[in-house]
């Protein structure tokens, strides 16, 4: 998915971390959003945030330590400018780590 970071309009990209036919992350504009059983977390990020997030990355929210690791090879779609790969979510902080295992995609 490395192609993704190579987009110079970043506000038409979203990410999204799916795990089932939940949504946990959601990335787009400056808007980070993190969905956990505590509820919904929001933080504002940099357009370098935001790059560095493309291919799975580290981001802190709301006093959470959010990694996605992508473990398998990216799928592109385009015919809607699409991207998906497996990956893990692993979220620490207020409470244990939990780990989970799903999608990291982006769409513009």
């Amino acid at each position: 998915m490395a192609a993704r970071r190579t987009t110079a309009v970043r506000g038409k990209w979203v990410l999204t971390f799916d795990a089932g036919r939940s949504t946990l992350v959601y990335v787009i504009e400056h808007e980070f959003m993190i969905r956990t059983s505590a509820g919904r977390t929001v933080c504002r990020i940099s357009d370098a945030q935001f790059s560095r997030l493309s291919g799975g990355g580290t981001q802190v929210c709301g006093g959470y330590r959010i990694t996605v690791r992508e473990t398998g090879r990216s799928v592109g779609h385009q015919e809607s400018d699409s991207a998906v790969a497996p990956a893990t979510l692993t979220v620490a902080g207020r409470g244990r780590p939990w780990t989970v295992r799903g999608r990291w995609g982006s769409a513009c």
